[in-house]
């Protein structure tokens, strides 16, 4: 029989909770499940080594005594009946052991039953209150949660808060206004469809409304999709002016305060936007420091590549296919890869890792209404991205980018429908319809769109929503599978295979257009300033803007991993707990779902459990 008594004073087993003011409190529940899980894991602990080593120890008498008896050989009779006895007292002690083990086993079995049942009957539970909680909801019994008053500056509010000061600092001393009207351009004239600062309202929209929604698209994570995004496009905003000054200084060859226009403010805004691309890779996955760090990094190195590929070289990149797009997803999915990659390989934790992201993978995914929300950002960015690609071409080809874009719109968003409808059995999958739409406008960034015809951008932007949606359905789920990346907003798929794909349409038409010395109705160097050759300079920027993101990523990811690293060690903290929720950075209302985490170690799955 088993020995119940071993079991008097079990241990609870390692069980982590996602919210630290859950775990103060007391439920009967999880607490049975805490000694369920201890039991099953002493139970397992003492089959695998005191029983085995029982009878080891079995199997070793009965070797040590037929050795014994091996030593008389003088009467083989005697010998032979002795063997016999000990055969016959092994057989017994060994059926003795064999029964005890199956007699925990069963005990095991029956745990983990009882195991199953009680989770099972927490999931019925868990609808039930959520069925009540949506009732209490509609009568408006509940209040927002009270966030704590207590003032609290952590780290990551302290380096937030110094790099704020130093940012104010450097403004003072060098940014001001111009002291008068040259440096302020035209403001609308005959050549140009709109004065410049409808284009930077637009591109607002574009940028603070369009990539804040989209972002919201994870089920438990909407809170921080906006509002990071928010942070994100404010903070990044401000330092891509200060990088564009200090290279535009270089550049010059000498120094002096910048003077600030709406051109000024519009390409701070682009800058924005490769960081909000940049970020949708990492959704989910990163602290506040961690995000304020990529942020000041992503505009650096942002800045770099604006400057070799806009100064140095003279692309042709108004709407930022290869300095913004490409670059953003290269930097993006580096990035994402370097974070994790040198625990996972110094510590060889990628199973343990890989275990606790695929326990949290539902919360990875969309709702319903989650969507909706997704969705609108869609639209919001489908009607302000013309404003995107035109705000700095040149006077005379932006109605030819403008009207290009909506046709490239349309028709990614034509195609994207129909391609979506055909993988998926005769349905869609709206994260592919969310942003593979885009593509089109994406694609239509490039150089191609000022003077391509309008049946020219048809074909673009049919190609871009294609290859858009299968990469969605096919390249990201391959990338994570392969590589172990996690492309959380499929920028792969959103900005790198259209923004290539207008980069290289650029190109060509680059290539056939520019040997004229007349084109489209102006000099030719009123579109292209490096005359004959800019089409290799545009092959050029093309494969620096992949190696510089590229590079940057992974410099960034290394620097983020090892800061994160250094925190973990100090706080001892698991940031994976985190992942994918608002638990751990807004102040919730009472119908959110919360989370429970368990595990029984290092080297077990992790099951998740909501509330």
């Amino acid at each position: 029989m088993v020995d119940r008594a071993h079991f008097a004073s079990l241990p609870v087993s390692n069980t982590r909770l996602a919210d630290e003011r859950n775990a103060k409190r007391f439920h009967p529940r999880i607490a049975y499940l805490d000694a369920l899980e201890g039991l099953s894991e002493e139970l397992h602990t003492y089959i695998q080594n005191t029983i085995q080593t029982e009878e080891n120890i079995v199997r070793g008498e009965y070797a040590g005594r037929l050795r014994d008896l091996e030593k008389d050989r003088d009467n083989p009779s005697k010998l032979a009946e002795e063997e016999q006895d000990a055969l016959y007292k092994y057989q017994d002690e060994v059926d003795e052991v064999k029964i005890k083990r199956n007699d925990y086993r069963r005990l095991l079995h029956q745990v983990q039953l009882e195991k199953k049942k009680l989770l099972e009957s927490m999931r019925v539970n868990r609808h039930e209150e959520n069925y009540v909680r949506k009732k209490l909801n509609v009568l408006g019994s509940f209040l927002p949660e009270s966030p704590d008053r207590t003032p609290r500056w952590s780290m990551s509010s302290i380096i937030y808060l110094l790099l704020l000061i130093i940012t104010i600092v450097i403004y003072l001393v060098s940014e001001t206004y111009p002291w008068d009207y040259v440096y302020l351009y035209n403001n609308g004239t005959p050549n140009r469809i709109a004065d410049h600062f409808l284009f930077f309202t637009h591109i607002a929209l574009f940028v603070f409304l369009g990539f804040g929604l989209l972002n919201s698209f994870m089920r438990r994570y909407q809170y921080s999709g906006i509002g990071f995004s928010l942070l994100i496009a404010a903070w990044a905003f401000l330092w891509t002016i200060l990088w564009g000054n200090f290279w535009g200084n270089i550049n010059g060859g000498y120094w002096e305060r910048d003077r600030m226009t709406i051109y000024t403010i519009i390409s701070g805004l682009y800058g924005s936007t490769a960081l909000l691309v940049i970020f949708g890779a990492v959704l989910g996955r990163v602290t506040l420091l961690s995000l304020v760090l990529i942020t000041w990094l992503g505009t650096f190195w942002y800045s770099v590549n604006n400057y070799v590929t806009i100064f140095v070289l003279s692309g042709v990149d108004y709407g930022g296919p290869n300095h913004i797009w490409l670059f953003a997803a290269s930097f993006a999915l580096l990035l994402s890869a370097f974070i994790v990659l040198p625990t996972r390989v110094l510590n060889r934790h990628t199973r343990k890792w890989t275990d606790e992201v695929v326990a949290l993978r539902r919360d990875r995914y969309p709702s319903y209404y989650s969507n909706v929300f997704a969705i609108i950002g869609t639209l919001v960015m489908f009607v302000t991205f013309p404003s995107f690609n035109i705000a700095f071409s040149p006077d005379t080809a932006q109605f030819r980018v403008a009207i290009n874009t909506i046709i490239a719109l349309c028709c990614s968003a034509s195609f994207a429908f129909l391609t979506s409808y055909a993988l998926h059995s005769g349905k869609w999958s709206m994260i592919e319809i969310q942003r593979s739409t885009l593509a089109g406008g994406i694609a239509c960034s490039s150089a191609f769109a000022q003077g391509a015809d309008p049946g020219g951008a048809m074909v673009l932007g049919a190609l871009a929503g294609i290859i858009s949606v299968i990469g969605y359905a096919y390249f990201t789920p391959i990338l994570e599978r392969r590589s172990g990346i996690l492309d959380e907003a499929g920028v792969f798929s959103f900005a790198w295979l259209p923004a290539l794909a207008g980069s290289i349409a650029g190109i060509i038409q680059t290539f056939l257009v520019g040997r004229h010395d007349i084109v489209w109705g102006a000099l030719r160097g009123d579109y292209y300033p490096r005359g004959s050759s800019q089409a290799g300079h545009q092959a050029a920027i093309l494969f620096i803007s992949i190696g510089i993101g590229a590079g940057g990523g992974i410099l960034s990811g290394l620097v983020i991993w090892l800061i994160d690293w250094v925190i973990g060690k100090v706080r001892r903290v698991n940031r994976v707990m985190s992942y994918y929720t608002d638990e751990s950075n807004w102040a919730l209302t009472s119908d959110f779902e919360r989370t429970f985490i368990f595990s029984d170690g290092p080297d077990t799955d992790f099951e998740v459990n909501y509330y």
